[in-house]
């Protein structure tokens, strides 16, 4: 399950960009043009970083304008894009020094070395997936664990009580899924909320249904204890919420739930996206003609659905994945960089 928080979506763009596009066009444009060439690290844009930017020189060219209703407009222009041009070179050396100081950060982390590994031990062990791995997969789940653990905050909620168990259980599984990817795939937001038991989301969009795990654009992602639970005890299901919501996460990387997630350098977005449509089709009317899949039916509610329900299937049942979409099977063999099939 997947909600937008923060901002709505309009005619698939973010309030801040639609701020930008509010003063002018040509502003507009400019921005596009400077951003899509910039703040690119590791082959994966700091989107979060560039929102947030965005916002902030839309508020002040805004503010601006207003504050000088005199003067001609092409003089206020020629300012804005000067103005605008500078804001966006301080937010790509700002993200520079940001990205400079987490990898520090993080080399700190992984020298301290700071892990209890009974419950890392205990966590992978209970994690078919995990407990595959040889060691030197294990070696860098570890050092994921004690990144993720060390920036994301676990919090109990409905009188949940939150332990090593909670912890390392959620963490060994969502950094199972970035194991070839990298830590910084999280990076942009911190909580875990993890529930007793599924839950009710109050927020509209959601329909006020029942969950076992919701992740929010931009937010936090939240979990039932008890399906996190079921779905790591029994690895052959294909149900496992912590690994559908992390899909989810990953999927959210560039500022767009839309079952394409920031790809490796390496790969073809125009084949992703072919490959994924078909086999998001031909789901969609197995379902409608009521014919049995191997695949969670839910798979076919939208394509961001469909990436996180495949996710938890190619690392819990990959063969039924291999079956129903070889191409399909390929491409997430790419993308993670791991075959829980070999």
């Amino acid at each position: 399950m997947l909600l937008v928080g923060g901002f709505k979506y309009v005619g698939g763009r973010t309030g801040a960009k639609l701020a930008l596009d509010v003063v002018t066009g040509e502003l507009g444009v400019l921005a596009d043009a400077i951003v899509e060439q910039s703040l690119c690290f590791t082959g994966r844009k700091q989107t979060g970083l560039l929102e947030a930017g965005r916002q902030r020189l839309a508020l002040a060219t805004l503010a601006h304008h207003h504050a000088r209703p005199g003067f001609r407009e092409e003089a206020l222009v020629h300012e804005q894009r000067e103005e605008l041009a500078f804001g966006l070179v301080h937010a790509h050396h700002s993200a520079v020094l940001l990205t400079w100081w987490r990898r520090w950060r993080r080399k700190r982390l992984l020298q301290s070395g700071k892990l209890d590994d009974a419950a890392f031990v205990a966590a992978v062990e209970g994690v078919r997936a995990a407990r595959a791995l040889d060691a030197a997969s294990r070696r860098r789940l570890r050092e994921l664990v004690i990144v993720f653990l060390a920036e994301k905050e676990i919090t109990g909620m409905g009188g949940f009580s939150v332990d090593d168990r909670v912890c390392y259980l959620i963490a060994v599984q969502a950094c199972l899924l970035v194991l070839e990817l990298g830590i910084e795939c999280y990076d942009g937001w911190t909580s875990v909320y993890v529930y007793p038991g599924s839950f009710r989301e109050a927020d509209g969009e959601a329909e006020g249904g029942v969950f076992a795990g919701v992740a929010m654009q931009g937010g936090a992602v939240a979990l039932s204890w008890t399906d996190a639970v079921d779905g790591a005890a029994d690895g052959r299901d294909g149900f496992n919420p912590v690994l559908h919501e992390f899909a989810h996460k990953l999927d959210m990387a560039d500022g767009a739930a839309n079952g394409v997630p920031p790809l490796p350098d390496d790969m073809d977005p125009a084949e992703w996206g072919r490959e994924f449509a078909d086999a998001f089709a031909e789901l969609g009317k197995d379902v409608d003609d009521g014919r049995r899949t191997r695949i969670d039916p839910y798979g076919a509610t939208n394509p961001a659905e469909f990436f996180a329900v495949l996710s938890e299937t190619f690392f819990e049942k990959p063969q039924a994945v291999r079956k129903e979409m070889p191409a399909v099977h390929e491409l997430l063999v790419r993308y993670y960089r791991q075959d829980p099939m070999a």
